[in-house]
């Protein structure tokens, strides 16, 4: 599990590695607080796993991000995930492509997988998606489900 809070005017920031490449990532929780530009995620920024397979990746932290591929899980998603939740608010100040499991993928064979029993909780402030806000031809949604809330108004500050 991890705690505390991450902060960075900085692209690709999130609670446990920025670029994860043929990775996978089994039974992690992040409670900390994420904020960044773009390619930002609660566990992993971006995970290209080339058809391997990550699990049971929880999100509770707040994301907050102000650019695009912004993901309560991973920014930029490629490969297989699965039975992974995300519970954070999310609060997405960009333009680009955001939603509560991932924010994106590319649309190129070694991106493709398919996200098993995913689902979002959480609040989501600008966002179009509450899996996946830039799904390709190349990942498949399988059993995901859409519990939270989404908002096209960012929250008043505190």
């Amino acid at each position: 599990s991890t705690y505390g809070k991450v902060e960075s005017t900085r692209n690709y920031i999130s609670a446990v590695v920025s670029y994860a490449f043929n990775t996978t990532f089994h039974n992690i929780t992040n409670y900390a607080e994420i904020k960044g530009g773009n390619g930002v995620g609660g566990v992993v920024s971006i995970l290209e796993q080339n058809g391997r397979t990550s699990d049971n990746l929880v999100n509770y932290g707040k994301v907050t991000a102000t650019g695009w591929l912004i993901g309560g899980i991973v920014g930029k998603h490629g490969g297989n995930l699965k039975d992974s939740t995300n519970w954070g608010t999310c609060i997405f100040n960009g333009d680009g492509n955001s939603g509560g499991i991932a924010g994106g993928s590319q649309d190129q064979a070694s991106w493709a997988g398919t996200l098993t029993n995913c689902n979002n909780y959480g609040t989501l402030y600008k966002t179009k998606a509450q899996i996946v806000g830039n799904l390709s031809n190349q990942i498949k949604l399988v059993n995901c489900g859409e519990y939270g809330v989404i908002t096209t108004t960012l929250p008043t500050e505190e």
